[in-house]
């Protein structure tokens, strides 16, 4: 059995890992377009709906910096979000973002891989 004051220490003497709390809103949704080849489409156009409220929709907004588009400021939850862009197939995923420990939306970030579109063969 360990002495009281270890475990005291221990509890005490812990370096605090956690990241400090964002001062500003965050967006609910970061992603990141890429083709097949890995490179970014900086074009696409991205819409996210509220899994919840059938009347919420919202553009994702393209960042001229690093090409990612964000938005759902401060709005926890699911959702359903179509990518599509000129000559690639339209992709809809599912994200869920949720809320950190400071009560700020827990951004979700993710990179979403679009297929080229497959030529028509016409006979």
């Amino acid at each position: 059995m360990r002495p009281a004051w270890i475990s005291l220490c221990l509890l005490a003497c812990a370096p605090d890992l956690s990241e400090p709390c964002a001062t500003s809103d965050q967006p609910s949704l970061d992603l990141t377009v890429k083709g097949a080849t890995g490179d970014s489409i900086c074009d696409a156009e991205v819409i996210a709906y509220d899994n919840v409220d059938p009347t919420f929709s919202e553009a994702l907004v393209v960042s001229a910096t690093d090409c990612s588009y964000s938005g759902v400021t401060e709005r926890p939850g699911g959702y359903k979000v179509t990518i599509s862009a000129h000559g690639y197939q339209t992709k809809t995923i599912w994200p869920v973002a949720g809320t950190d420990d400071c009560g700020h939306v827990s951004t979700k970030r993710l990179i979403v891989l679009l297929s080229p579109d497959l030529p028509v063969v016409v006979p």
